[in-house]
């Protein structure tokens, strides 16, 4: 954790212009804005029953990493209303997520840029350490979120922190200080319990754009709990209830993703991005009555492949993930069993293909097939789903 903390000092180093990231949304220039989220879903099959609990086989769940359901829902819904005054910078997020029947504060997060490129931000706020880290499904080409962020980080890895990063040339660099109380981190006993460090570079030339990135993250867990269906959360219209089994242990991870674009003279963009990322975490799970060792490992990828001409997007999303639960003891068969992390027979992956047709107004319609495996059964879903995207409103202060 001290080697990630001593990179911060390097961080606030000037450089030659202020810039964007897409760790915000997008800001006015100067003055107030309102911009609304919103994605309505017609789903031919659910994941699981409503009166069972989504788990990836291997995999130890938690965070707000909650399935779809079949029928016609309401997905996600956020407004964001955000603000700049010359170098200050604040943005709130409220809204529901996918899977979720509740609203709640998503981000509440407060920038300040001391000189150029250089840039403080801190609140609630979802990691930076990639671009798609916090991003919902309706701001990407898909219904559903990438399969390696329910995975490893709960649908997102949202925390109370400090974030300070810089922009160097081509290159971004960013340090992130959490207080550690989301998942995978959980230890209410310190306020220093999870950190990471990223690094990007960008290249632009003419219609040509490249971005590559790293990072590492480190946190630690004590008393963590499955409790995406804690306080009878209501889910498709039923009540779940699981028997708490705890996690205390060491949890790290690191990744790699990139991002490329190029745009013909006839119009034609093409998109490819993706990631790969691994995380283990080494500890100790346990209930009141049993204790077990695990080492787990965990490695995932995607990749996405986009095709846009005019307002039609045709878009493909591969994904995969691969486990390796060690776990010893005299309860390690009761607890491995308990939590599903010894019934993994192939590895978990989905197939995604989506077609969208952009409409006036900020509206966009999807029709979308994939081929889901991150439950004991393969299905094949089909979703009809529209897509809504636009700013209520923005006013501009006048510079003094």
């Amino acid at each position: 954790m001290k080697s990630l903390i001593s990179i911060s000092t390097f961080l606030v180093l000037t450089s030659p212009i202020f810039a964007h990231t897409e760790a915000l949304p997008q800001l006015p220039e100067e003055g107030f804005r309102l911009d609304l989220n919103a994605g309505l879903s017609y789903r031919s099959e659910s994941l699981v029953k409503s009166s069972e609990a989504w788990v990836i086989p291997g995999v130890m769940m938690g965070g707000e990493a909650l399935p779809s359901q079949k029928g016609l829902s309401l997905d996600e819904a956020f407004l964001t209303p955000a603000f700049q005054h010359r170098r200050v910078y604040g943005f709130l997020k409220l809204g529901r997520h996918l899977g979720s029947d509740s609203f709640e504060l998503d981000h509440v997060l407060l920038g300040y840029t001391p000189f150029d490129s250089a840039f403080i931000e801190f609140g609630k706020m979802a990691a930076a350490f990639t671009p798609y880290n916090g991003v919902h499904a309706t701001e990407t080409n898909f219904s559903s979120r990438r399969l390696i962020y329910d995975a490893m980080w709960g649908g997102q890895f949202n925390d109370e922190g400090l974030r300070l990063r810089t922009l160097q040339g081509d290159w971004e660099l960013g340090f992130e200080l959490w207080k550690g109380r989301s998942f995978p981190a959980k230890n209410l006993d310190t306020d220093r319990s999870a950190a990471d460090v990223y690094a990007r570079y960008r290249y632009t030339e003419d219609q040509f754009k490249l971005e590559l990135g790293v990072y590492g993250f480190q946190s630690d867990a004590k008393s963590r709990e499955d409790n995406r269906y804690a306080v009878g959360h209501s889910h498709g219209g039923s009540t779940i209830t699981l028997d708490p089994t705890y996690f205390d242990g060491r949890v790290k991870a690191s990744g790699f993703h990139y991002k490329a674009s190029h745009t013909y003279e006839n119009g034609l963009s093409i998109y490819l991005q993706g990631e790969a990322s691994q995380m283990s975490q080494d500890g100790y799970i346990w209930d009141l009555t049993h204790r077990a060792e695990i080492q787990n490992q965990l490695r995932g990828f995607w990749t996405e492949l986009l095709l846009t001409l005019g307002k039609d997007t045709l878009s493909y999303r591969g994904e995969r993930l691969q486990i390796q639960n060690d776990i010893y003891g005299a309860s390690a068969t009761i607890l491995g069993q308990k939590l599903a992390l010894t019934s993994l027979t192939q590895d978990p992956y989905r197939h995604s293909l989506c077609y969208e047709r952009r409409l006036d107004d900020g509206f966009k319609a999807r029709i979308e097939w994939s081929k889901d495996f991150t439950t004991r059964d393969k299905k094949d879903l089909l979703t009809l789903g529209l897509v809504v995207s636009e700013t209520l409103f923005q006013s501009a202060t006048k510079e003094d």
